[in-house]
């Protein structure tokens, strides 16, 4: 059985538009912060993302994927 784990995304946005943002797991289709939400990220601060998830489980993004460790990633957008 999975044990609940973390991963957390620091995700900056450089766009000068307001940017919605979704994660999904690659393993069992699901997604953070899920029920056809989004995040808002409206600056060009950093912004974290704590996500709750089964160890092994892969959340992935367009040209990313990260394994649900306990680990974190740092990304920015780009217009």
């Amino acid at each position: 059985m999975a044990r609940a784990e973390t991963f957390t995304w620091i995700v900056r946005s450089l766009h000068p538009n307001r940017v919605q943002i979704e994660f999904y797991s690659q393993l069992d289709h699901g997604s953070w912060p899920g029920d056809d939400d989004a995040y808002v990220l409206d600056d060009n601060s950093f912004h974290q993302f704590v996500l709750g998830c089964d160890s092994g489980d892969r959340a992935d993004c367009k040209s990313c994927c990260s394994v649900c460790d306990g680990g974190k990633r740092e990304i920015t957008l780009k217009p």
